[in-house]
């Protein structure tokens, strides 16, 4: 604890930079939870939303930290925020295409407990019969069978 004070009296640029990094990304979880403030709209908010702007300028000047380093997190950072994105998009698909197959698998168990249920009660028609006999006995004549002489 008393490094950390020390620490902090030495750079209170990074001090500051740290507290307001730590609450806007409270604030972009909060965001993320479902709060009502608006989300970032593009690249450069993105950035500043999580005080990484103020903390790299911070660095930059107490440090002496070479640029490289500093773009080297801003890649880092936008990288970690384009596959935030595509997970996103990839979940939302998800759930999208969870919901399609739950409609149709919906529409299958309808489909095959009607099935179901006329099976019980079906009987095969009168030609259908006669179709079947044919096949069956293929020598005999079944012709001049009809409907009439069967009918009970």
């Amino acid at each position: 604890m008393k490094e950390q004070e020390v620490r902090d009296c030495r750079y209170p640029l990074i001090r500051k930079a740290g507290k307001r990094a730590r609450r806007s990304s409270e604030q972009c979880c909060n965001e993320h939870r479902g709060s009502t403030r608006g989300s970032p709209s593009s690249s450069s908010e993105s950035l500043s939303s999580f005080g990484l702007n103020d903390a790299l300028a911070a660095i930059q000047q107490q440090s002496g930290l070479a640029s490289a380093m500093i773009f080297r997190l801003c890649v880092y950072h936008g990288t970690f925020r384009a596959l935030l994105l595509e997970v996103e998009d990839l979940k939302s698909r998800h759930k999208a295409r969870e919901k399609e197959l739950s409609l149709d698998v919906s529409q299958l168990s309808c489909e095959l407990e009607q099935t179901q249920a006329d099976r019980v009660g079906f009987y095969y028609g009168f030609n259908m019969l006669v179709e079947i006999a044919k096949e069956k006995f293929l020598g005999v004549d079944l012709s001049n069978l009809k409907t009439e002489d069967y009918t009970v």
